[in-house]
């Protein structure tokens, strides 16, 4: 009922909802009945869900570079009035942050027929004693992190920062970054004189300005293009990174940076990802991301 959006034609109410499935009223009045007075687990709802949608045989994982994506993102209830409710999300109609119910979401991305769906693995809300929404990333990425699959990758938007997954222990995934981001190399720059560097070369993927002082870009380490359904796509590569506050070491964690160029947008998706992947490879993973929403 919830899947299907019936309860949108019937304004909420259960009953015609349940009836517009095609449910005999017998089924119609115990499946209310489970709703009301039941107790249920929300880890076996997915579970009996993902059974249930594959088990159609129509469910077919996308996949690039041998890997499935696996969507990550964060979603709220807005309750406003809703009495003791700690946790906040950021409303752009309101512009600024209301109560919420926050929860993440986390679902292997396919499609059914020509349906692009996010098929939901994990739902998990927002601890309601530590509400703030950096504690619930840091939940949500090290249950993306327990739960992966040897070939699943997680792709994530803007709003998870690079460090919080470095530090819950993901060591692939696809993650959009904003657009001033910087980073460093990771390795010192030729020695000059005076006291050694310690720290690589800052690169800038994209060029910006800062105190109305234009800032120039970073000149790509190598760039790639290719046709995706009759346009012309570049991707644009700075390969060898470290997160801009650590020092060059052979211990970091590198990452590779990218812009991808599509023609029908302004703005590059500007992408960040510890694997040698392809521009195309990395269009698709994002672009597979979109179900979740």
């Amino acid at each position: 009922m919830l899947v299907s959006g019936a309860l949108h034609n019937s304004r909420g109410a259960i009953f015609p909802a349940l009836k517009a499935l095609g449910l005999q009223d017998e089924a119609v009045r115990r499946a209310w009945a489970a709703m009301r007075y039941g107790a249920w687990q929300t880890t076996t709802l997915l579970e009996n869900w993902q059974a249930y949608v594959t088990g159609q045989g129509e469910w077919r994982a996308v996949q690039y570079a041998g890997y499935y994506p696996k969507a990550v993102d964060i979603t709220a209830y807005w309750r406003p009035t809703l009495q003791g409710l700690k946790s906040k999300q950021y409303d752009a109609l309101a512009a600024k942050a209301l109560p919420a119910v926050v929860l993440g979401l986390v679902g292997r991305v396919g499609q059914v027929g020509q349906q692009r769906m996010a098929l939901l693995t994990d739902l998990i809300r927002a601890d309601l004693r530590s509400a703030s929404k950096n504690a619930l990333h840091s939940t949500l990425l090290h249950q993306v992190a327990v739960n992966l699959g040897a070939d699943e990758m997680p792709v994530l938007d803007a709003g998870f920062k690079l460090k919080a997954l470095y530090q819950a222990g993901l060591d692939r995934f696809v993650l959009r970054l904003a657009k001033n981001f910087t980073a460093r190399r990771n390795y010192l720059p030729e020695y000059q004189g005076g006291r050694p560097a310690e720290y690589g070369d800052l690169v800038r993927p994209l060029a910006r300005s800062y105190a109305g002082q234009p800032l120039a870009a970073t000149p790509p380490d190598r760039v790639q293009t290719w046709q995706q359904d009759g346009r012309a796509m570049r991707a644009e590569f700075w390969e060898d990174l470290v997160l801009k506050e650590y020092p060059s070491s052979a211990q970091n964690p590198t990452f590779t940076v990218v812009a991808i160029y599509d023609p029908r947008f302004t703005e590059p998706w500007l992408l960040a990802c510890p694997l040698p992947l392809s521009g195309p490879d990395l269009w698709g993973f994002y672009h597979a991301r979109w179900p979740i929403e």
